[in-house]
């Protein structure tokens, strides 16, 4: 029987991972540092410090990213984007689209080349603000098809999200 131990580069050419090695080499010199009775690790030590990095690896590829700039524009952090609890699959399927962008609104199909108009039927660009909060129009519909509980939603969705 023979044994070859080869070197293999599993991280050449990963983006990010030339920052990563540096982040460990320094947390790794400031474990020196510590006093001995502070140098105990816990497994939720470790888990915490998972967490802290792919957090921050999530918000940097979110920030460098070329895609769902309109999510971004709403939601820049991503600390901060909500995991919501609704009522049905199709209520859910339309919050977000409203949130994203890529919604049946004219403002998004007259982007995609799907209609020749953005505006609403009151005459307004219908983009997901308009469609929300403005349009006298869309007012009924959004009242029949949402609970109290999708209310209070989308009132949170309204008061954190810049205008569209």
């Amino acid at each position: 029987m023979e044994i070859c131990i080869l070197w293999t580069p599993g991280h050449a050419n990963i983006q990010g991972n030339d920052e990563a090695d540096l982040l460990a080499k320094q947390a790794a010199e400031e474990a020196t540092q510590l006093l001995p009775k502070n140098n105990i690790i816990t497994l939720q030590d470790v888990k915490q410090g998972a967490h802290k990095s792919v957090m921050q690896k999530w918000q940097r590829r979110w920030e460098l990213s070329d895609t769902g700039r309109d999510l971004f524009d709403i939601t820049p952090n991503v600390k901060n984007i909500p995991i919501f609890d609704f009522p049905s699959k199709e209520i859910f399927s339309i919050l977000i689209q409203l949130r994203t962008g890529y919604t049946t609104l004219n403002y998004y199909k007259q982007r995609t080349g799907q209609d020749t108009t953005d505006l609403c039927s009151c005459g307004i660009k219908e983009t997901q603000q308009h469609y929300l909060t403005e349009c006298p129009n869309y007012e009924r519909v959004i009242e029949k098809k949402c609970t109290s509980k999708l209310q209070r939603k989308l009132e949170y969705a309204r008061s954190t999200h810049a205008p569209c």
